[in-house]
């Protein structure tokens, strides 16, 4: 309701405006701007007026810090923006250490003069005590899948919104097994499935789901899929996981 002819949408993070957080606001305002590090998955239905999609950068905070740098005088930037966009690369970055350039430090830089603070960005990733107990429930049920992948499945049928942050991190997490090269995780989140698949470099994830309708990077990936339960999701997995390494053996 509150949309008018002159209002402005600007999507990140997304370039795929159907799992966009909001799609009928997109689909609803004339003047669109997209900005993401993902590879394009999808047509576009609307016509944007700007698209910016840059896959060699760390994470969508870094293109939009780059941008606020040459738009915004020095020191207008608010504190709250510089630490929520320090987190987000803090994020997509396993903390400077995955997918880092030059370009993303000289971001960090930048909002640091911003007066962002890492550790205030840092305190962003706590989690109440429910999301722990539901980060646990992907841990409990994992599977090895062809020697070097974990599969971990969360079958709760009343997961809220933030069991998709949960997996992602899950995904993260199991990584860190010794011999696992890609984790995905499974979830159901309302009337959809959701996986969030992670990879060391050596498995690429994002050609994996890409064969289910998501996308993201070589190594960091997504998918929704609707009307089906997480077990028919599981088989569709691993038929895709199974293609993959036909088509790369």
């Amino acid at each position: 309701d509150l949309i008018r002819s002159e209002t402005l949408v600007v999507v990140t993070d997304v370039n795929n405006i159907s799992i966009s957080e909001a799609p009928d606001i997109v689909y609803t305002a004339k003047n669109v701007v997209i900005i993401d590090h993902h590879r394009k998955t999808a047509e576009f239905n609307i016509k944007p007026n700007i698209v910016y999609i840059e896959p060699a950068a760390s994470s969508a905070s870094e293109l939009v810090s780059e941008f606020l740098e040459h738009i915004l005088p020095q020191g207008a930037l608010p504190k709250v923006e510089a630490d929520l966009l320090y987190a987000g690369i803090m994020l997509d970055t396993k903390k400077f250490t995955h997918n880092v350039g030059t370009r993303t430090f000289s971001s960090a830089l930048y909002l640091r003069t911003e007066n962002a603070n890492p550790l205030a960005a840092e305190s962003l990733f706590k989690i109440a005590y429910k999301d722990f107990v539901s980060e646990a429930k992907f841990e409990s049920n994992i599977v090895i899948y062809k020697s070097v992948i974990a599969i971990a499945l969360n079958e709760n049928e009343s997961n809220s919104a933030l069991v998709r942050v949960n997996a992602a991190k899950a995904a993260d997490r199991m990584l860190s097994v010794n011999g696992v090269l890609a984790a995905f995780a499974i979830c159901k989140s309302g009337e959809n499935v959701h996986i969030s698949a992670r990879s060391d470099g050596k498995i690429n994830v994002q050609r994996i789901l890409e064969k289910l309708g998501g996308g993201g990077h070589f190594d960091s990936a997504g998918v929704q899929l609707g009307d089906m339960t997480t077990q028919e999701v599981l088989v569709k997995l691993r038929a895709a996981i199974d293609e993959y390494f036909d088509e790369n053996t």
